[in-house]
C-alpha cells in the first residue's frame, strides 16, 4: 500500500511539473503569431510580431465589426498593444466586445506560439 501511495504521489508531482514547464519562456522570442476570438459580429483575428520577447507590432482584422465602433476599437487597442508591449489595455468605449476579442485573440496568438500570456499582462 505505501509503495502505491509513494508511486502515486511521484506521477502526481511529475504531472504537475510538466504542465508548469509547457509554456516557453518570453525571453528571446521572436517571430509572428496569429490568433483568433469571437467578436462582436464575427471573428477577430490578431497577429503579434515579437523581437526578443516582446511585441513590437500588433495587427487585427474584424471584417464583420460595427462600422464606426468596432473598427475603431481594432484602431485603438493594437495602437495600445504596439505601444506598451502589454495586452492589458483599456476597452473602447461603446465597443467593449470587439475590445474584449483583440485581447483573447491577442492571447490565444502568444498561448498557440508556446508563450505564457501573463507575461504580457
Amino acid at each position: 500500500m505505501k509503495k502505491i501511495v509513494n508511486a502515486i504521489t511521484v506521477l502526481t508531482m511529475v504531472a504537475t511539473l510538466s504542465a508548469c514547464s509547457s509554456a516557453k519562456s518570453s525571453a528571446g522570442y521572436t517571430g509572428e503569431t496569429t490568433g483568433t476570438a469571437k467578436g462582436m459580429n464575427g471573428d477577430v483575428t490578431v497577429t503579434l510580431t515579437l523581437k526578443d520577447g516582446k511585441i513590437t507590432d500588433c495587427t487585427a482584422e474584424g471584417k464583420d465589426e460595427t462600422p464606426g465602433k468596432g473598427d475603431v476599437a481594432i484602431e485603438e487597442v493594437t495602437k495600445q498593444i504596439q505601444s506598451t508591449g502589454k495586452i492589458t489595455v483599456d476597452a473602447t468605449s461603446g465597443a467593449t466586445v470587439t475590445s474584449d476579442a483583440i485581447v483573447e485573440a491577442a492571447k490565444a496568438a502568444l498561448t498557440s506560439a508556446g508563450l505564457n500570456p501573463s507575461d504580457f499582462e
